[in-house]
Parts: structure tokens; sequence; C-alpha cells
């Protein structure tokens, strides 16, 4: 008896956008936390033991929502690319896409800077500054990171998109005029060439580490390089996040039942990542926590996406999440100068009121920020040239 024909691909996954909501939010604690770490810690100690621990460790290791961005971009591209399969397009229609996805709302966001923050033109003296800002290099060559800090990630965005049609060609049926993709395929070619890009970028990660432990401390900046801002750093996270969309698509019937301990697994190995990623923990621990992490947030991404059910709260900031990171540093930085001329005395490191209210606040604004920067640029662009608003949603963030 013939079975019965497989379920089309859903075209939009709700648990995506409300994922993003959770991964823009960790980026915005984490700098809110740079500037009231204090105020955090007081609130904390107020607590009983257990819960102050874990209080302060979402603040320290709020990092992690850079890696889960990364992860979401992956398997945005490689989904994006299986809904077209069966269509005529082209690498250069795909770059086109990503071009307008990106671009517009950067280029916007970054006069918003230079006009509701004068002061920070400073960073721009140089025109070496101006052009690495415009050109999208920021995250490869040391530059004021002030100005919008955080952007330096669309740097390893932009280049995993250049890759991706090669890299992952094997999970883009579209680009290769390939009409589906079966599980037998992405089992015996995509998924050993995702592992496989997964362990080199470990292996990079890993020898630059021990290197640089080694030789010594006057090369902060290619430590930086080779730990968290050159693409083939990042590729395990990108090819992860692949991987986790071939599976989804092909198997996504069998592997709903146990969506629930994906979830599990994959927060416990992001705790465990995290914690393994401490300084005490020596290179090896550091190098090995990374690993940890970014396996624990495709599973995360997988057993989210297989259970299909989001927050519409965190969806609808998810959405709105490209604008959200990259107006959210100078809104929060205007928020504290404003409430601080307002209440002069109030807005303090140790206060935790002021931390509340004005974190609070720059939440709200970063959120409206986002969201016309999704209604009135990012989308408006892609309907003028006719181009379907596809996965991904990007960017990854600050580490």
């Amino acid at each position: 008896m013939p079975s019965a024909p497989e379920a089309p691909l859903p075209r939009h996954l709700e648990p995506l956008d409300a994922l993003r909501g959770v991964a823009v939010s960790l980026v915005f604690l984490q700098h809110l936390g740079d500037r009231w770490l204090p105020a955090f810690e007081i609130a904390a100690a107020r607590l009983p033991a257990p819960l102050a621990a874990v209080v302060i460790a979402c603040v320290h290791h709020a990092h992690v929502g850079v890696d889960l961005f990364f992860v979401l971009s992956g398997f945005s591209l490689a989904y994006g690319e299986l809904l077209a399969a069966g269509k005529e397009t082209s690498v250069l229609a795909f770059y086109k896409r990503r071009i307008l996805r990106i671009f517009p709302a950067y280029m916007v966001a970054t006069a918003l800077v230079v006009f509701t923050h004068p002061m920070r033109m400073k960073l721009l003296d140089t025109w070496q500054t101006l052009l690495g800002y415009l050109f999208v290099v920021q995250g490869y060559v040391e530059l004021p990171s002030g100005f919008i800090g955080a952007s330096w990630s669309l740097t390893t965005e932009i280049h995993a998109y250049i890759l991706f049609p090669f890299l992952f060609a094997s999970l883009a049926p579209s680009l290769r005029g390939r009409q589906e993709i079966s599980w037998r395929r992405g089992r015996r070619i995509a998924i050993p060439v995702l592992l496989t890009t997964c362990f080199l970028a470990w292996g990079l990660r890993l020898g630059a580490l021990m290197y640089f432990a080694r030789f010594g401390g006057k090369t902060w900046w290619l430590l930086e390089l080779t730990q968290h801002r050159l693409v083939f750093v990042r590729l395990d996270q990108f090819a992860l996040g692949a991987a986790a969309a071939v599976i989804y698509a092909a198997k996504r019937d069998d592997w709903k039942p146990h969506a629930a301990l994906l979830l599990g697994a994959g927060i416990v190995s992001v705790i465990l990542g995290a914690c393994v990623e401490e300084p005490g923990w020596g290179t090896l621990g550091y190098a090995g926590g990374y690993p940890l992490v970014s396996i624990g947030m495709a599973a995360i991404v997988l057993g989210a996406t297989l259970r299909n059910r989001g927050a519409v709260p965190l969806a609808r900031l998810g959405r709105a999440s490209y604008g959200f990171f990259l107006n959210h540093q100078w809104v929060l930085g205007l928020t504290t100068a404003a409430f601080g001329r307002i209440w002069w005395g109030f807005v303090t490191a140790t206060s935790v009121s002021s931390a509340l209210l004005v974190g609070g606040s720059a939440f709200l604004f970063s959120y409206v920020a986002g969201e016309l920067s999704r209604r009135h640029v990012e989308e408006r662009f892609l309907k003028r040239r006719n181009l379907p608003e596809q996965f991904p949603q990007p960017p990854p963030t600050d580490r």
C-alpha cells in the first residue's frame, strides 16, 4: 500500500521568532549588565544563595545569545533553501536577498546614531574608520567599537552568507537546480560535510587558543579574532543550525516525540558549556565549553521547531530583532543620559531601581525602533524589489 505523501514544509516557524526574541533579550541583558553589574550583584545578595547564583550567572553568561543567533542563522539559511526547492533561483538572487535584508536597516541605524548621538562622531575621525563601518569590516579590523558596538558580528554573518552556497551546497538544492533533498541524501552527504566543518572549526579555535596561551599576551586582537570573530571559527554554529534544518525537514514526524528531550538536553549542554568556559577550567576547558554551547543551541533550535509552539510576545520581539540589535546600544546610552539629567544622582551603577527603570525603558524604546525598522525599512526594500521575506532574520550579537 503506497504511503501517504509527506506534508509540505511550513513556510513560517513561529518558534524561530520566539528564539530570536530570547537571543536578543540575552544580548540586551549582557549590555545592561556591563553598565549595572554592581546593581545586579546588590539585588542578587538579597535573594537566597542558589537563586542569587542563577541571577549572576545569567548576567555573566548572557553572551550565549551570540551563539544562539549564529545557530538560528544557519538553520534559517538552510531551511530557506529547502523551501525554495524546485523553484528557479540563483546564487546572485540569494546574495541579493541577503544584501537587501542587511544593508538598508544598517545604514539607517548608522545615520540615527550620527544624528542622535553627536559625540560618537568623534569615533569617525579618520576616513579609514568611516570606510570600515560603511563596508562592515569592523569585525576584522580594530576600529573604535563604541559607534555601533555589536555590529562586528555582521562581518561574520555576511561572510557566512558568501560561503554558504559553496560550503553547504548539498543543503541548497534550489541553488544547484535540484528539486528536493531526501533524508538519505542528507544523511550521506550533507550531515558528514557539516560535521566535518564543525570539527575543523573547533580544531582551528583550539589550536589558536593553545598558541596564544603559550606565546603570551601581546596579541589580544588576534586572540579575539580567532576565538570569536573570524567566520571560520564560527562555521560550526552555522553548520549545526543547517544540520538541524535538514533533520527537521526530513524527519520531523519521527523526531517530534523527542522534542522535549532535545530541549532539555540542549539547555543542560548550554549551561555546562557556559560554566566550563570559565577561566578556572584552563585552556582545554575553555575550548571544550564552546562546542557544548554550540551543540546545545542546535538541540534547542531543533527541539523548539519540532514542538512548533512559540510564545507570542517573544515571537513579536524576534520579528523585530534585527532593528532591536542595531539600535539597542545607542538607545541604552541615550536613555541612561536622559534619566541621569532628569534625576541627577538617582541613576548610579549600584542602584537597583535605576537599573530596572533605565533598562526597562531602553528595552521598550529598542523594541519600538526594531519594529519601525522592520516595517518601514526591511520589508519595504524587499517588497519593492518583489523579493519574499525569506529566512533568515539576522544577526548575531556582541560577545
